[in-house]
């Protein structure tokens, strides 16, 4: 029976990713989609992609209603550095889809969060961890960092040690910053 019911789940996300190779074609850049599994990979062109998720939120074949997860990765030595991960559950066919949308730094991408009210939150992380900005989110500042911590620290060119030491001193006995 559960042999039969993840074949059934594997089946269920070839015919979603078949739909949206052959309807988003010059939208998307790259498919990946593993055996065994319900997920989809998709890098989307940075000029569609508001567009793609508000077709598949809205659309009946795809019904992704509810954003699990976003996250950042710093590609430095690449054109475009940013990278940002957006994880979409369609409960309707138990189907995931992973969007990859890769910008240039200081470029501002679009919030998510008129579409999914989970999205103001995330968009506020990537923004606290990595500086990316995001148009439109009403509510961008940090929430995992001081209000006046300098730099973001999960960028590849953040020092390791910060900005500065915290030391004790021992003669002294009291905390000083270098």
């Amino acid at each position: 029976m559960q042999k039969n019911l993840l074949k059934l789940k594997t089946v269920e996300a070839h015919y979603i990713s078949y739909y949206l190779i052959n309807i988003f074609e010059p939208f998307i850049v790259n498919v990946v989609m593993r055996s065994n599994e319900t997920q989809i990979f998709l890098t989307i062109r940075k000029s569609f992609f508001y567009l793609f998720i508000l077709i598949l939120k809205k659309h009946s074949l795809f019904c992704y209603d509810s954003l699990m997860d976003i996250w950042g990765v710093d590609l430095p030595f690449k054109s475009n550095r940013f990278c940002i991960n957006y994880l979409l559950n369609s409960l309707q066919y138990n189907s995931k889809l992973i969007i990859k949308v890769y910008f240039k730094d200081l470029e501002l991408q679009k919030s998510l969060s008129n579409l999914y009210n989970s999205a103001g939150w995330l968009e506020r992380e990537c923004f606290d961890m990595f500086g990316i900005q995001f148009q439109n989110n009403l509510d961008l500042r940090r929430i995992l960092t001081d209000y006046g911590f300098d730099g973001f620290p999960l960028r590849k060119d953040f020092p390791l040690s910060g900005f500065y030491e915290l030391k004790y001193d021992f003669e002294l006995k009291h905390i000083k910053f270098e």
